[in-house]
């Protein structure tokens, strides 16, 4: 629909438009081929004026324009006929400038070279530009004296380059072409859209045949063809469909769910890769390698439809305009130029025309990524994280009982009694309330609804036995640090062990098997520092892991202090097509602001960090380190601790970040 339409608006652009204010006893005439730009707002609504001179004369001011279409717009390619009384000679030079009456960014103009053709002797001069024609870019200027081009301009290699990437983009890119294809190209966009879609159903077919393996497909075609009006269904096109739908509906059923999906991967990923990477950088390495090597420059592809040495009509052409009126009378048009001061006056409004579009621009948009920021940090939060939390913290802790109180715990036998009363006790499934046994639940801890993943872990900090720095033997007990804590080996009840031999005996001697091996071998003496009790839970009604960690601190005056934390985790980062769609966004928006933010680094250099709301900036770039890459699970929960940090911290300076937008008074 798309490619049709503008097919249909293409073709509005074809044609010669003969100039309004041309004589009709004018009997001379010339071809003029104006190509406007590709870049941002290259386009205009003003009225573009211009004198041609040469060596016998000069023509009167004269107007490009088209009461019955839009012209000089962004990448168009526009023809006139101008009439003159007689030749002007050997072209010398041709001013030109315009109004600037557009609306906004419709005033200025990107004009890249203007061709002008005699159609008397077919000969051709060329006039290039490429520079803006506005009050607000490049050196402010709206009036240009453009000398004919010779050889050693036409062979420059920025004028090379822009017609070869622009020649490579519309032609050498199916895809892109689509958008961007000349109108006097007579490869239409229906056609274009079409090759594309069968290069891609080609690929897809293609791809899921030979997919590990290869099979043989032996088709019959017969002839004959259905007809409806000015549409045909021939027998082939039916057994392509029919046959295409059958592999692929069959191929899709061996394959299975998770190996479509791979494979569906696989395609996608190749199909943009090879549209936004492979041919891009394709068209930019043969740009640059003509642009160095091949320079024609006289040779002109996009303009070939309007540089046709026939001048009569073909069969399937007609004349947009009157044939007699555009020579019988003079346009009134006024030609009056700007002076310095209005010059001056029309450049003050519209700077703060783009200043005040430039900061409602950046409000909306940092709006959004606000909007943005807030939906990520709240999407990869679980919400059940909260009630999971309390749960656990109400379930070990005992905060409601006197005696099995850990945060209360302030000696060792208050720990025994903890750990031997309550903890054990509540990391295994017990009987029911009506006392029947619990069936499957060997893995859960006793709320029934809590998976326990791998075992429990128990361990100690020791520190370093040492001697007091006095001239007596006396043992003194040291606070715990990097460089104290033991690391060595011992035998059961600390005792060292002086060889390096371990044998299953030793080994099997750590694997306490009750709770008394504890008693006996004095497991807790004055050089423990602290005991961390760890495991990690799954809950799968809310899909959530739950690292538990308990942390009893020995101090080295006797006294214990509890600590406890609860971290929850998901590692299912998308949940949702949602999710994912909004991640995309979101990196979209952080790679846009990063370019902007280099782009103004090299503008502004050193300056840029006296700045303050570019400390705002620099302290947006964090944002970037997500943190989704785990090693395992305890890395798992300060990554997590720092990603949930990092959100805050990128809610907290995108709200500085809009409040510093809102400066405009």
């Amino acid at each position: 629909i798309y490619a049709r339409y503008k097919d249909k608006k293409d073709l509005e652009k074809l044609g010669v438009t003969p100039l309004s204010d041309n004589y009709s006893t004018d009997q001379y005439f010339y071809q003029m081929i104006v190509f406007t730009g590709h870049r941002a707002n290259a386009g205009t609504n003003s009225k573009v004026h211009f004198i041609l001179a040469g060596e016998e004369d000069e023509t009167i001011v004269r107007t490009f324009s088209d009461p019955h279409r839009r012209i000089l717009q962004r990448g168009g390619i526009d023809a006139f006929i101008m009439a003159v009384p007689k030749s002007l000679g050997l072209l010398n030079y041709m001013r030109i400038w315009h109004d600037n009456g557009g609306l906004h960014d419709k005033a200025s103009w990107f004009l890249k070279y203007i061709i002008v053709r005699d159609l008397q002797t077919m000969e051709k001069s060329y006039f290039i530009c490429q520079q803006w024609f506005a009050v607000e870019k490049d050196d402010e200027r709206i009036e240009r004296i453009l000398p004919i081009a010779g050889e050693l301009q036409k062979h420059e290699f920025s004028y090379v380059l822009s017609k070869q990437a622009y020649h490579s983009v519309t032609e050498g890119h199916l895809w892109f072409s689509i958008f961007s294809r000349p109108p006097s190209n007579k490869f239409t966009c229906v056609q274009r859209c079409t090759c594309c879609f069968v290069l891609l159903f080609t690929a897809m077919l293609l791809n899921i045949l030979y997919n590990d393996q290869t099979n043989e497909i032996n088709t019959n075609q017969t002839g004959g063809s259905l007809s409806f009006g000015p549409f045909y269904i021939s027998s082939q096109q039916i057994s392509i469909v029919l046959i295409s739908s059958f592999f692929i509906i069959v191929r899709g059923i061996q394959f299975g769910d998770l190996k479509t999906q791979k494979w569906l991967t696989s395609l996608i990923s190749g199909f943009f890769s090879s549209i936004l990477l492979i041919q891009p950088l394709k068209i930019v390495a043969l740009a640059v390698f003509f642009a160095f090597f091949i320079r024609k420059s006289d040779k002109d592809n996009e303009a070939a439809e309007y540089l046709d040495d026939n001048v009569d009509l073909n069969h399937n052409e007609e004349y947009i305009h009157s044939r007699e009126s555009p020579f019988t009378y003079r346009s009134q048009t006024s030609n009056v130029r700007l002076n310095e001061s209005e010059l001056a006056c029309v450049r003050d409004q519209r700077l703060k025309e783009i200043h005040m579009w430039t900061i409602i621009r950046e409000i909306v948009f940092y709006f959004c990524f606000l909007i943005l920021i807030y939906l990520m940090t709240y999407i990869i939060m679980n919400s059940n994280a909260f009630f999971q939390v309390n749960h656990l913290r109400n379930y070990f802790l005992n905060t409601n009982q006197i005696d099995n109180d850990y945060t209360k715990i302030s000696t060792i036998d208050q720990y025994w009694n903890w750990l031997e009363n309550s903890f054990i006790s509540n990391i295994h499934a017990q009987e029911w309330y009506n006392g029947d046994a619990p069936q499957n639940l060997n893995v859960f801890i006793n709320d029934k609804s809590n998976r326990l993943i791998g075992r429990v872990l128990m361990r100690q900090l020791r520190v370093k036995t040492s001697l007091c720095p006095t001239k007596l033997s006396l043992k003194c007990n040291k606070d715990y640090s990097f460089f104290n804590e033991e690391k060595n080996s011992y035998k059961p009840g600390w005792i060292n062990q002086t060889t390096q031999y371990s044998n299953s005996s030793v080994d099997q001697a750590f694997m306490y098997q009750t709770g008394d091996k504890f008693d006996q071998y004095v497991w807790i003496d004055s050089q423990t520092r602290a005991i961390i009790i760890q495991l990690t839970l799954y809950n799968p009604e809310v899909v959530l892991f739950t690292s538990v960690t308990f942390l009893v601190e020995f101090l080295s005056t006797g006294s214990l202090i509890p600590q406890y934390r609860f971290e929850p985790l998901t590692f299912q980062v998308f949940t949702s097509i949602f999710q994912l769609i909004c991640s995309i966004i979101y990196m979209l928006f952080i790679k846009y602001y990063m370019i902007i933010e280099i782009k103004t680094v090299i503008k502004m250099k050193s300056s840029y960090f006296y700045r303050f709301w570019s400390y705002i900036g620099v302290g947006n770039r964090f944002k970037e380190t997500n943190g989704y890459t785990f090693i395992n699970l305890q890395v798992a929960i300060y990554i997590n601790d720092i990603l949930t940090c990092l959100f805050g911290f990128c809610c907290f300076f995108g709200i500085l970040k809009f409040l510093g937008l809102c400066r405009l008074h």
